[in-house]
């Protein structure tokens, strides 16, 4: 990994009440509001996914980013991250495809396995097998991009001898979002780059990476962090931010509640988890959250 350092934003186009504004403006200004940061120097905008939540968390993330692509001009663009595991990745490779094409080569992939029973259970796919959706996913989404005939067949998908066309011109990179040990050495094994959490994994990313035969130059840390301040009224907000070494990016700025992940106090070697990010919920075990059921991994 070099020492370069880039600069964007990281959306997830929550709405929640009591400051919840029409959706068609809600959406209208911060659109705006991402192709004026183009202009002041940010370098990327990253999207996230997520379904059924109340604020409206986007559930498309592709969708917007090619509304984003047609604004502006060099801007890259990426998700952090989207839910492979309940995703067709045919699907997935193919809106991709068309992403890269309309965007010029601009945009990058990011996915990560989700956490949320009611999305498993939706999309009716198996929250134990998010580690092979995920890898076959990719797998799948790879072959897909070289132009060629698929044919793949594993546990859970199966294509046959089937070409995905039109195939990008510039292939984007598949970034992968993990915490636990296991999982970041999968983004190492499988993945373009690290989506990050708040600094978390990054030595063991690090580890995993030679571990599998890679020299560090090749890593690609996608770094999101955020801040939760109190306001005068005593609510929370949120601020997004993000710092990348390679070629891609940091996020900061956009104001809204991000993923329910717990918050951790700042001791070193003692970890407590006080609350759940997405419904605030105390937590007092690493498995989940009782109040939402949100997995956290």
């Amino acid at each position: 990994m070099n020492a370069k350092v880039t600069y964007g934003l990281w959306y997830d186009f929550r709405n929640p009440q009591p400051w919840r504004m029409p959706f068609e403006a809600f959406y209208a200004e911060r659109l705006t509001q991402i192709a004026a940061a183009e202009k002041m120097g940010f370098e990327s905008v990253w999207l996230t996914e997520h379904h059924f939540c109340d604020d409206g968390y986007t559930p498309s993330p592709l969708v917007i980013c090619a509304n984003v692509a047609a604004r502006t001009e060099t801007l890259r663009l990426g998700t952090n991250l989207m839910l492979l595991p309940i995703a067709d990745p045919v699907r997935v490779a193919e809106d991709a495809a068309t992403l890269s094409l309309l965007s010029g080569g601009r945009f990058d992939l990011g996915v990560g396995l989700g956490y949320r029973e009611v999305e498993f259970e939706q999309f009716q796919r198996k929250i134990s097998h998010r580690p092979s959706l995920a890898e076959e996913g990719i797998e799948i989404i790879r072959r897909a991009w070289r132009g060629e005939a698929v044919n793949f067949t594993g546990k859970r998908f199966k294509v046959g001898d089937l070409r995905i066309t039109p195939a990008p011109e510039q292939a984007p990179k598949i970034l992968l979002g993990g915490m636990a040990p296991p999982a970041i050495d999968r983004v190492a094994r499988v993945a373009d780059g690290f989506l990050c959490t708040g600094g978390l994994g990054l030595d063991i990313y690090c580890e995993a990476l030679e571990r599998h035969g890679k020299p560090l130059s090749a890593g690609n840390v996608i770094l999101g962090c955020w801040a939760i301040r109190p306001t005068r009224n005593r609510k929370l907000t949120t601020s997004v931010s993000t710092c990348s070494t390679r070629p891609t990016s940091t996020f900061a700025g956009a104001p809204s509640a991000r993923r329910s992940r717990p918050r951790r106090s700042a001791r070193p070697g003692r970890p407590s988890i006080t609350a759940c990010m997405n419904c605030g919920t105390p937590i007092r075990r690493l498995r989940g959250c009782p109040g939402c059921s949100a997995i956290i991994r």
